[in-house]
């Protein structure tokens, strides 16, 4: 995915950056929210739904022994 100089230009506007450090910066924490939201992806797919959403009727919640055999 490139990115037109307009782009790059209007991200280096609204983030005042203005040395190599600055945009190292920006750098780090894009990647950071990149991977976070990748992760939260990956974990909606693997469990089915999302951790916003109500536990789906087939889940049980099974933690800390308490699985209502007693």
């Amino acid at each position: 995915m490139a990115i037109a100089k307009d782009q790059i230009r209007q991200i280096i506007t609204e983030n005042n950056i203005s040395s190599v450090s600055d945009v190292y910066s920006l750098l780090k924490d894009s990647f950071k929210d990149i991977l976070q939201e990748l992760m939260e992806a990956e974990l909606d797919a693997t469990l089915g739904y999302q951790k916003t959403e109500p536990l789906p009727a087939k889940a049980g919640r099974f933690g800390m022994g308490l699985s209502g055999n007693r």
